[in-house]
């Protein structure tokens, strides 16, 4: 009798693993649970009824934001114009506070984008000091 429950722990034990692996890397639920292949409802009832999942989501969540920065500033440090564009148009479009998870506070949404920025300031202030007279 015991063996059953204790099958079904490791086995929603694993799911969550791959789920918060997932998560870290693509930064949204339903990115994280299709790359898991755990349902979007099931990774979301994990997230309202377990706080220890909860907490271990927030710190994935942080995971994700801390690598997307350190994309943005390298891609800016390098001169990207792409990237230059990018965090123009994430100044002018904030997102609604409904879309910063609940789970992830101390997460700020447009954190990446003052990285970039201030990576390109850096890279324009190089380049005009190596600029030809």
């Amino acid at each position: 009798m015991t063996r059953a429950p204790a099958r079904r722990w490791k086995m929603r034990a694993r799911r969550q693993a791959r789920f918060l692996r997932a998560y870290a890397r693509l930064g949204t639920i339903a990115a994280g649970a299709r790359a898991a292949g755990v349902p979007r409802s099931v990774a979301t009832r994990w997230l309202e009824t377990d706080p220890s999942f909860r907490r271990r989501a927030g710190t994935a969540y942080a995971v994700f934001v801390d690598s997307l920065s350190e994309r943005c500033v390298r891609l800016a440090l390098q001169g990207d114009d792409v990237m230059l564009r990018f965090v123009a148009a994430a100044e002018r479009r904030s997102p609604p506070p409904s879309t910063t998870p609940a789970f992830a506070p101390d997460a700020q949404p447009n954190e990446a984008s003052a990285l970039a920025r201030r990576g390109l300031e850096e890279a324009n202030a190089r380049r005009s000091d190596h600029a030809p007279p």
